[in-house]
């Protein structure tokens, strides 16, 4: 339950949410209805811009971007990329529009807390880059229908219980 970088599985066992408020309510509608699931209900509003890959930030821009990042988390950093990554972070890369002008982020459509160093894919330098520069899209399935609402509450309850532990 603590997660899985290779394929952005989140930990359970904490208290950052990227959906909800972490109750067993916001975590049942996320087992029942999944992330990008094509199913009506499921949590599908926004997904992290590949802004490398479309041109719309430069290799700088992305450095100095992880570097902000960095710091925003308490990690080591480049005071002066991270300085420069500000500037991107709240004008031309937009991140403040999603991750908050406090890069606290928005739960009601699964932008992380950039502040917390808790990461679905990798805090390091490379990782950062990565997401930045190719974007992220990640998936879960809606469990509706394949398993009982029974089974459904019982795992979000197990799930709220583990991450208050």
């Amino acid at each position: 339950m603590k997660g899985h970088i290779a394929t952005g599985a989140p930990n359970l066992t904490d208290q950052n949410w990227l959906y909800g408020d972490g109750s067993v309510f916001q975590i049942e509608r996320t087992i029942l209805y999944g992330i990008r699931s094509d199913r009506q209900k499921s949590r599908n509003i926004t997904e992290m811009p590949a802004y490398g890959l479309r041109g719309q930030l430069s290799d700088a821009d992305i450095r100095n971007l992880v570097q902000y990042v960095l710091q925003l988390s308490g990690q080591p950093n480049d005071a002066q990329a991270a300085i420069q990554g500000r500037a991107v972070y709240n004008g031309q890369g937009g991140c403040f529009d999603c991750h908050a002008a406090d890069a606290r982020g928005n739960s009601d459509y699964g932008a992380p807390d950039l502040t917390a160093n808790s990461w679905l894919y990798g805090g390091d330098p490379q990782s950062l880059y990565n997401s930045i520069y190719s974007g992220r899209h990640g998936m879960m399935p809606a469990w509706i229908g394949k398993l009982t609402l029974e089974q459904i509450r019982a795992l979000a309850v197990y799930i709220y219980v583990a991450s208050h532990h």
